[in-house]
């Protein structure tokens, strides 16, 4: 049975979803590859994703559709993603126009059963850039970029599985951080900090097994205290810090994320740092040190070490986890 047009163009149209972490990728790509004419970056992005090296354009209605429609919804996205990237990055001042017109970037397609063929009839997706760009003189001298941009900032940070919230947090530090904002740059990275010691307490006790020094009482009471929003940030990781402690509990997870207790305390060190910075919102206190571009700015660079230290430790729980169920009956 031929397969209709109309029913391919519907199913492309409604499966197309471009997401934050695709426009990282190509806000990625297009910094590193110091751009100029555009297509050019393009064509060079689409060679980069291996599965669009050769970009579907005419959808051949006479032989099985699904993988075809599955490399266009691919093609789309990311030439959806590269054009978002481009503004997105303009729009920060990381990239300037160099050129007044604009180039479109296309994203038709065809289609032909062996006898007839026409175009699919897609959305009219937002598909035009600066024909030129360079980057920007202050960008190009090698300033740290991920502190211009929330998007490359997560790229840089690069951990595939951080919780949604966290994510949307630590993008929105920077944003602040970008308009010179230092106090509530310091409050979306104090909140991030927060959601990782809550997420990895929990994570910890889901996976403590049954042990002398962490009884059924005890462990309910840290429970409340991780997972409570009356609970201080100081409380709550002085409380997952005493649990990963004790004595040969997580001798296995600290061995496989090659995290051990000590490096789990630096982490603390940068979180209380982060605290103490951001408990200038309260009417009357100061910090210890002034919070400027460079003391901010460090502590958003070294975010990323610390959360990796906290993220490897989930990996390691998780894993566990994974191969305890594995090996039940």
């Amino acid at each position: 049975m031929r397969t209709n047009p109309k029913d391919v163009e519907q199913r492309i149209a409604d499966s197309v979803r471009v997401t934050r972490l695709d426009i990282a990728v190509a806000k990625s790509f297009v910094v590193k590859f110091n751009p100029h004419s555009l297509l050019e970056v393009l064509r060079a992005f689409e060679q980069d994703r291996e599965s669009l090296a050769s970009g579907p354009m005419v959808i051949n209605l006479s032989i099985d559709i699904e993988p075809q429609i599955l490399r266009a919804v691919e093609y789309i996205r990311w030439r959806l993603a590269f054009v978002e990237a481009i503004w997105g990055l303009c729009h920060a001042g990381i990239l300037l126009a160099v050129s007044e017109s604009l180039e479109k970037v296309a994203v038709g397609l065809g289609h032909t059963d062996g006898r007839y063929s026409g175009s699919l009839n897609l959305p009219d997706y937002p598909t035009a850039v600066p024909a030129r760009v360079r980057l920007a003189p202050s960008a190009a001298s090698g300033a740290t970029l991920e502190l211009s941009d929330g998007d490359l900032y997560l790229a840089a940070l690069d951990i595939p599985n951080l919780e949604p919230e966290i994510a949307v947090s630590l993008r929105e530090a920077v944003k602040c951080f970008r308009h010179e904002l230092y106090l509530p740059c310091l409050a979306m990275l104090a909140r991030a900090s927060e959601g990782a010691w809550t997420e990895l307490g929990l994570a910890l006790l889901k996976a403590a097994p049954e042990h002398s020094q962490l009884p059924a009482a005890r462990r309910e009471n840290m429970r409340l205290t991780i997972e409570g929003s009356d609970a201080s940030v100081l409380r709550k990781m002085r409380t997952v810090l005493e649990l990963y402690k004790i004595g040969g509990l997580f001798a296995q997870v600290q061995k496989e994320s090659r995290s051990s207790a000590a490096d789990l305390e630096g982490v603390s060190i940068w979180s209380d740092a982060v605290r103490n910075s951001r408990n200038a919102v309260h009417y009357g206190v100061e910090p210890a040190m002034q919070n400027s571009y460079e003391k901010v700015g460090v502590l958003l660079l070294a975010t990323a070490q610390h959360l990796r230290t906290i993220y490897s430790i989930r990996g390691a729980i998780e894993r566990q986890i994974a191969g305890h169920n594995d090996a039940q009956p």
